[in-house]
């Protein structure tokens, strides 16, 4: 793969991160995780049938969210607009 070749794959993973991060803002995913758990701990008791049919959907709901909350963090914290990724030999 040639130089060229290398830094416009480099910059479309950088665009595509930006992107993932600045959508994921517009979420509340620590609320949403919370809420996973409110109902983990009170779903068995208040409502077993409906909490066994909605746990295993419920935990990769969980496991996904998890995953995403880092990119969640970092949108948080971007401050150059979408899609202007960092200069060649700067840092941002």
């Amino acid at each position: 793969m040639s130089g060229e070749l290398k830094k416009i794959e480099f910059q479309g993973a950088v665009h595509s991160a930006v992107l993932c991060a600045k959508l994921l803002q517009a979420h509340d995913l620590p609320a949403m995780l919370a809420a996973i758990e409110h109902a983990d701990a009170i779903g068995p008791l208040a409502d077993p049938t409906l909490w066994n049919q909605n746990h295993k959907a419920m935990q990769q709901d969980r496991e996904v969210l998890e995953a995403a909350l880092p990119l969640w963090q970092l949108g948080k914290k971007l401050d150059a607009p979408m899609g202007e990724p960092a200069e060649e030999g700067k840092q941002p």
